[in-house]
């Protein structure tokens, strides 16, 4: 067990980190999206090829698919959001389509 003094140290330092704590993280996250943004300008198409050929192989598999068509039959709200999610994905396939 931490001595007297050591455990006020601890307070004051948890009390003065609770004060800086939305600045450090949102010098954190400042810090990622620069790196987010650096990597998309290096290797942005290759990424998006990825993710493209990644959701044909996953989601166009027959389990997955009989499993959201399960969900669809018995959640109306599942089969609005299923719905809402395929037109996104044909969107995104259509206009990467185009752009190459």
């Amino acid at each position: 067990m931490p001595s007297p003094r050591r455990l006020q140290k601890m307070h004051k330092s948890k009390r003065a980190a609770k004060r800086r704590g939305p600045q450090v993280s949102i010098r954190g996250e400042l810090e990622a999206a620069r790196r987010i943004e650096s990597l998309l300008k290096q290797h942005g198409a290759e990424i998006f090829a990825s993710v493209e050929k990644f959701y044909k192989a996953y989601y166009f598999r027959p389990r997955p698919i009989a499993r959201m068509l399960g969900e669809m039959l018995t959640d109306f709200d599942m089969m609005k959001r299923r719905l809402r999610e395929g037109v996104e994905f044909f969107r995104f396939l259509r206009l990467r389509e185009a752009s190459n």
